[in-house]
């Protein structure tokens, strides 16, 4: 008799499964991304698109260089990491430029926040490590945000923008913190393709045989067969791949940059995203399906339809929370159970209950919620 435990498919929970792929997925990303940005030459070419020209006079490139990303707080006993910082000399001081990155393929209203973190610790890290001026003061950090969803970014880029009606006096007491936006996915629309970012971006951009070919021989000639630059370009496509629906084994043969010519690489993302959005608008059908037979049941008790009317919508609220409990974890349950106690419209609660599929993160999902 086999002593194994037999495999029981009912027993799997498919979304817990998902929230698992996904992590493992933002964490490849993460590694992905940090590679790409720590070679000098892509962060100035990065730099050179969105600083203003004024500024770029005054920037010594030849000194740019890696700072600290690590921040330990000995009363806390916390190691906190930022994505990435860079330095260099701006006129006669130091300039630190702390890139996040944001990997959600949809906008995340309040980055403004994450933003304003990010730079706290980097300024942090400056008085810990004693890197202020000669006469304390501190150096310049500018935020780069750097988003790799399919779409322009249509949220504010600074933390006024989201504060509420205040007295003008009061305005100067809250951090504007501004950031600088690199989209992927508009930079692609009019990168040349005369370097090797530029074409990698157009390459992640690519939707046809022929652009990936014409990007692929471009790129072959920038890049020598053993650049580092070549293989970071290929493990970015891969990630950029997998995030997009696609099973890991499908992109495992893709080890070269000329690999990348495969016709399943050519005709993926196209053919995937419009998979993605047959799936997505099938969901919101029969969520809005359910709406309508909830209605229609309230309608045969029109007695007691209030009373009913609530409990529909309780039970609504209910299965949302447990879904993102099982998808998320019980901290963003226990965040989405307060934003759902004040909804009562049923379009409303049917939007967050497509948000709960659509997102890839927490973060994701409460962001959406807040918005609807």
């Amino acid at each position: 008799m086999n002593g194994n435990v037999p495999n029981d498919e009912s027993s799997r929970d498919p979304l817990q499964e998902d929230a698992v792929r996904q992590e493992t997925i933002h964490q490849e990303a993460d590694k992905v991304y940090k590679a790409v940005y720590s070679d000098a030459d892509v962060v100035e070419w990065a730099l050179r698109k969105r600083i203003n020209a004024e500024w770029l006079a005054d920037m010594d490139f030849a000194t740019l260089e890696k700072a600290q990303t690590e921040y330990v707080d000995p009363k806390l006993r916390l190691v906190r990491h930022a994505d990435m910082v860079w330095r260099l000399r701006f006129r006669d001081s130091w300039m630190y430029v702390v890139f996040v990155f944001e990997f959600q393929s949809t906008v995340d209203p309040y980055m403004p926040v994450r933003i304003l973190l990010e730079t706290a610790l980097a300024y942090d890290r400056i008085v810990k490590d004693n890197k202020t001026g000669p006469d304390g003061e501190l150096p310049i950090v500018v935020p780069f945000l750097v988003f790799s969803g399919p779409g322009p970014w249509d949220a504010p880029t600074d933390l006024q923008a989201l504060l509420g009606p205040a007295h003008p006096a009061l305005i100067p007491y809250a951090l504007g913190q501004k950031f600088f936006l690199f989209g992927e996915a508009e930079e692609a629309k009019t990168a040349t393709g005369n370097n090797a970012m530029s074409a990698g971006l157009k390459l992640r951009q690519a939707r046809t045989p022929a652009e990936f070919m014409e990007v692929i021989e471009k790129l072959g000639e920038l890049l020598p067969p053993d650049s580092p630059k070549r293989k970071a370009l290929t493990k970015w496509m891969q990630v950029s791949i997998i995030s997009g629906g696609a099973k890991e084994e499908d992109v495992a043969h893709l080890k070269t940059l000329e690999d990348m010519a495969n016709p399943f690489v050519q005709h993926w993302a196209a053919i995937r995203r419009d998979m993605r959005e047959e799936l997505i608008q099938e969901l919101r059908d029969e969520v809005r399906r359910e709406v309508r037979r909830e209605e229609r049941q309230a309608g045969r008790e029109r007695g007691r339809q209030e009373g009913r009317q609530e409990g529909r919508q309780e039970g609504m609220r209910q299965a949302h929370v447990e879904t993102a409990r099982r998808k998320f974890g019980p901290e963003t349950a226990e965040r989405l159970e307060a934003v759902l106690a004040h909804i009562s419209d049923p379009d409303r609660l049917a939007q967050i209950g497509v948000a709960i599929i659509e997102s890839a993160t927490g973060d994701e999902l409460l962001a959406r919620a807040a918005q609807a």
